[in-house]
C-alpha cells in the first residue's frame, strides 16, 4: 500500500509484544485504570476466540467471525467497541469471504483509553 502512494516507506512487519495475561503492549496501558486493566486483556481473548472460530469452520461469513468477536467483547459491560473486521493481511481491505491467512482486528475503549489489537490466522 505504502508503495501504491509512493510514500517512499517500507512498512515491516512484527509480533506483537504482549504482557503476560496476553494484553499487548503500549504506552495507552499507563493510561488505564487499576480496574480497567483487569479487564483490558478481553480484547485479546475475545479476538483469539474469533481467530479459534475461523480456523475450526468453513465457509463461515467475516461477519459471523466478526459478530462472534462482538459477542465476547460485549460481555464486558465497560468495554465499548469501535470496530472488529477480519482483513486481508497484507492489503488490510475487508474480506467479503472469510479466508485465510487473515488478520482480525479491533480496537475499543475501556474508560478513556483506546485499546487496538490484531491476530493473524495462518
Amino acid at each position: 500500500v505504502t508503495a501504491d502512494l509512493n510514500l517512499g516507506v517500507r512498512v515491516v512487519r512484527c509480533p506483537t509484544v504482549r504482557e503476560a495475561d496476553g494484553l499487548a503492549m503500549s504506552s495507552r496501558n499507563a493510561y488505564l485504570s487499576v480496574d480497567d486493566r483487569l479487564l483490558a486483556p478481553r480484547l485479546h481473548v475475545s479476538l483469539q476466540q474469533g481467530a479459534k472460530l475461523l480456523l475450526s469452520k468453513r465457509n463461515m461469513s467475516p461477519k459471523s467471525v466478526t459478530g462472534a468477536v462482538r459477542k465476547a467483547l460485549a460481555s464486558t459491560k465497560r468495554i465499548e467497541i469501535e470496530y472488529v473486521e477480519l482483513v486481508h493481511p497484507v492489503s488490510l481491505q475487508a474480506l467479503t469471504v472469510a479466508h485465510r491467512p487473515a488478520l482480525l482486528a479491533a480496537a475499543v475503549r475501556l474508560g478513556k483509553t483506546r485499546l487496538i489489537d490484531n491476530i493473524q490466522v495462518p
